[in-house]
């Protein structure tokens, strides 16, 4: 059925849709904030126009008191997403002393029909999730997932949980259709609970599929608990279907043949006390998503320099990720920045207002955590809870000198931390030699379940013996005589 549009502005290599709010760059779509995307279509409806800030900040905020640098920040984002001064690319020009012009040759046409094969679903795709409606700070991996989904035909995009796995396999999905002619498959495997009901859903999304002929992305999701069984008929599926990629999501890597994973992180971070203003702190996705998240909460609420650190130590002692953020600014209305960054050591109890259509494991931090524990044997259970006590970064043997007991030897204990880091609960910097830590949200739900164990004490006796040992030891083989002597059978 054919849709609607009064307009399409054409510019360079792009087309906008005002009445549909899309930017397509060529066929792709073009992710951009809202108040970016009104100032592209206050600038381009009178284009060669010299607009004063004050015509600008009435039109894009109206009725609404701004920041003296919102409207600056605005327009570097606008102009970050159109790539303005890139390989000659001159959009938008800053008039000194007038404001703003919109620069380039413009072509504005009414239009009748879907804009572009992106937006018309396949009929493949009944329970396609929309994903966000603007994927921020994940260009880079979405561009190499993609590329990297292009040359081999199965990836796993691996991390914590709340990292964004899903949000990015969407656009990635969506871009690799694009650029094969191909259709979108998405599998939700978050109810599977063995190999009969992967099979099933898979079995239940395949046919529609194939019944067109050419090729498939499948997108499957939430692999972590039933990572077996989707190894298997990855292998099966990929050797029979020639035409099939193979695009899951998992909290740690599926091991199939031909496997290729990406390891997600946080959203990138600026320094900690680093020299830069609001403008520059919202190229890092961290702080955009912050910012952006908290401005919707708290209509009060925008950057400035008086908030900024704040924001950056919030986003810093969050690591990046994009469900904790997400989280912590629905607080702001409430708390405010320097009151939320206060209470941060609180994080389990604080940031539990999440939104009521997502998945249950992502309403609230916790829920997330406890996802990821209870799928962990006992014994890894009982490693991560002793690793709780160690903050900031610490070495392969002085976690395995605490984390031993009566039932775990110092070997055994090395091995079960390194599957925690497959499972992105412990992460490493990849150094050489490697140095992990706990993120703030693990370690405080493995502090809870320390407590719970009744074990405190004996880890905590056991961190100060092997730390005493380590002071008094001048040997070069120091952290290898510290894993001998807690191999022993019991703890201090």
């Amino acid at each position: 059925m054919s849709t609607v549009d009064a307009t399409v502005i054409r510019f360079g290599v792009f087309r906008f849709y005002p009445e549909r709010r899309l930017l397509l760059e060529g066929d792709v779509p073009v992710q951009i904030r809202d108040r970016a995307m009104d100032l592209l279509q206050v600038l381009t409806s009178r284009p060669g126009t010299v607009w004063s800030r004050d015509e600008l900040v009435s039109r894009v905020w109206p009725q609404t008191i701004v920041e003296e640098t919102s409207l600056r920040v605005t327009v570097g984002l606008l102009r970050r997403a159109l790539r303005d001064g890139v390989d000659g690319r001159r959009f938008i020009a800053n008039v000194i002393g007038r404001g703003y012009s919109f620069v380039a040759a413009v072509e504005t046409t009414p239009v009748i029909a879907a804009p572009s094969p992106v937006l018309t679903p396949p009929t493949s795709m009944p329970a396609m999730p929309s994903g966000p409606r603007r994927l921020i700070g994940r260009e880079t991996a979405v561009r190499a997932v993609s590329d990297r989904l292009m040359a081999q035909r199965l990836v796993t995009i691996a991390g914590a949980g709340g990292i964004g796995k899903t949000a990015v396999a969407l656009a990635v999905a969506r871009d690799v259709a694009t650029r094969l002619g191909a259709r979108v498959v998405f599998v939700d495997l978050c109810n599977a609970r063995d190999a009969h009901a992967v099979d099933t859903a898979v079995a239940a999304a395949l046919p529609e599929a194939d019944a067109g002929g050419g090729a498939v992305v499948m997108v499957l999701d939430t692999c972590e608990h039933v990572a077996c069984a989707v190894a298997a008929l990855c292998e099966r599926l990929l050797s029979a279907c020639i035409g099939l990629r193979v695009l899951a999501t998992s909290r740690e890597p599926l091991d199939a043949h031909g496997e290729h994973v990406h390891r997600l992180r946080g959203l990138l971070l600026p320094p900690r006390n680093a020299a830069i203003g609001p403008a520059e702190a919202l190229t890092f996705g961290a702080i955009e998503l912050f910012v952006e998240r908290a401005s919707s909460a708290a209509s009060h609420f925008a950057l400035s320099a008086e908030s900024l650190g704040w924001v950056v130590e919030i986003c810093h002692r969050l690591e990046g990720s994009p469900l904790a953020l997400e989280l912590a600014s629905a607080r702001v209305d409430a708390l405010g920045v320097r009151g939320l960054a206060g209470r941060l050591d609180d994080a389990l109890s604080l940031l539990t207002r999440g939104r009521r259509t997502a998945a249950e494991r992502h309403r609230n931090l916790r829920a997330c955590l406890a996802w990821s524990h209870d799928l962990l044997s006992e014994t890894e259970r009982t490693i991560l809870r002793r690793l709780a006590i160690l903050r900031g970064p610490f070495s392969l043997q002085r976690a395995a000198a605490i984390a031993a007991c009566d039932r775990i030897s110092a070997s055994r204990a090395t091995d079960v931390l390194l599957n925690l880091v497959a499972k992105s609960l412990v992460a490493t910097d990849g150094s050489d030699p490697a140095t992990f830590q706990l993120g703030l949200d693990v370690r405080l739900y493995a502090t809870e379940q320390l407590h719970a164990s009744g074990e405190a004490d004996r880890v905590v006796a056991a961190l100060a013996a092997a730390d005493a040992l380590a002071a008094s030891s001048a040997s070069p083989d120091r952290d290898r005589e510290i894993t001998r002597i807690h191999a022993s059978p019991t703890l201090p």
